[in-house]
């Protein structure tokens, strides 16, 4: 003869409970989804915060430049070199018309200045 085992688990079926309660499921798994979104939502915030603090260091750090190399543009008129910095950082910050001033007037104090040469003509490709 044999024994049939009559032995009952002691906790229920997991299986058993999400099958029986089909919305208490779907309401789980929709907050779920809800907080995941929320928490993707914050990092990409928090991600984009952080790119933003630091181009407005930089920015800064370019601002205090300019400062710099215009006093010394000032002090030294004849220095193409300083004329040639404040041309490269103008470019940095976007404002071309004032990055050409700065080569033409390098360029006019020394007119084989290579590397104002390679700017000047940066400058023209972009301004077609």
């Amino acid at each position: 003869m044999k024994k049939q085992s009559s032995k009952k688990s002691k906790f229920p079926s997991i299986y058993r409970s999400f099958t029986e309660k089909p919305l208490l499921t779907v309401g789980m798994g929709t907050i779920l989804l809800g907080i995941l979104v929320i928490m993707g939502i914050q990092a990409v915030s928090i991600y984009l915060l952080s790119q933003r603090t630091i181009i407005e260091k930089q920015r800064e750090e370019i601002s205090r430049e300019i400062l710099f190399w215009e006093e010394i543009a000032i002090t030294h008129p004849d220095y193409p070199d300083a004329l040639f910095k404040l041309a490269i950082l103008s470019y940095r910050v976007k404002e071309n018309e004032k990055s050409w001033e700065y080569v033409k007037k390098a360029l006019f104090l020394n007119p084989n200045f290579i590397e104002a040469k390679q700017l000047a003509q940066i400058l023209q490709n972009e301004n077609r």
